[in-house]
């Protein structure tokens, strides 16, 4: 569940308090971490102290490097395949609280690059 929280943090900057205010009113972000909205979020703290604690001179990089050479390894993703990212926005019928929206898909883009860096690594 951490590391989910920290990806979160990641693709959308947040620090560790609005990280973790977000995810006690936005279900996607809950649905992410797979947490129901009646269950308790760990202390933010904890954040703060993984990283120093668990991931000690590991970065989230790191980890998402690791995460796909091992879907290479086990055949998940393909070296040879195309990863197609579908970036339609639909206007949805609410109220905006910000002027402009903007949804960013930095983890694709990170993926297709750790893909590209593993691949030419091998060959």
């Amino acid at each position: 569940m951490i590391v989910r929280i920290l990806i979160l943090q990641r693709l959308y900057d947040l620090s560790d308090e609005r990280v973790m205010e977000e995810l006690q009113v936005t279900l996607a972000y809950m649905w992410f971490i797979s947490i129901n909205p009646d269950e308790e979020l760990p202390d933010k703290s904890l954040l703060s102290k993984f990283r120093t604690l668990r991931l000690k001179e590991t970065n989230l990089d790191d980890i998402i490097t690791e995460i796909v050479r091992q879907c290479i390894e086990k055949g998940i993703i393909s070296e040879e395949s195309d990863i197609s990212v579908d970036l339609t926005h639909i206007e949805a019928n609410t109220i905006k609280k910000d002027s402009e929206r903007v949804f960013y898909v930095g983890i694709c883009s990170r993926c297709y690059d750790l893909i590209n860096i593993s691949s030419s690594s091998r060959g």
